[in-house]
């Protein structure tokens, strides 16, 4: 009887000790250590301008004060924004306003009077950016 009680005695501490180790360890693991919490980035909100020119006319009901997180990309922003259609990552048209091939006229945008070096599918939005999207002919 004493070996009885002596194997389920070492049986439940076996159990037990096993039940156990897992939380103790996931507690450890989800909290946040000091050293840890200097690499944590949130991204931060920036405000951004966005003004649209449709030969060489500004289209002042089109312009929008937009925050959003820094790194945003330009194409996500307009998108939340305006109704845009694209076609293999150009923009074809933004708010209804359609480019003519025919007569050289495509949607480009500018940042901070710079012309885009990338695709709006990859700018990312910086602080203080002033984008202004044109579509004008030659």
């Amino acid at each position: 009887m004493y070996k009885l009680k002596s194997l389920l005695f070492l049986g439940l501490t076996v159990i037990l000790t096993a039940c156990g180790t897992p939380a103790t360890s996931e507690a450890t693991n989800s909290q946040v250590r000091p050293e840890q919490a200097s690499s944590i980035s949130i991204p931060e909100t920036v405000e951004v301008t966005i003004v649209f020119e449709v030969d060489q006319k500004e289209q002042a009901d089109m312009e929008r004060s937009l925050k959003v997180e820094e790194g945003t990309t330009l194409l996500n922003a307009l998108n939340a924004e305006y109704e845009v259609e694209e076609t293999d990552g150009f923009i074809t048209a933004i708010d209804g306003i359609v480019q003519d091939d025919s007569k050289n006229k495509w949607w480009l945008y500018s940042v901070n009077g710079e012309d885009g070096t990338v695709g709006a599918a990859n700018y990312k939005i910086k602080k203080d950016d002033q984008i202004k999207w044109s579509l004008n002919g030659n």
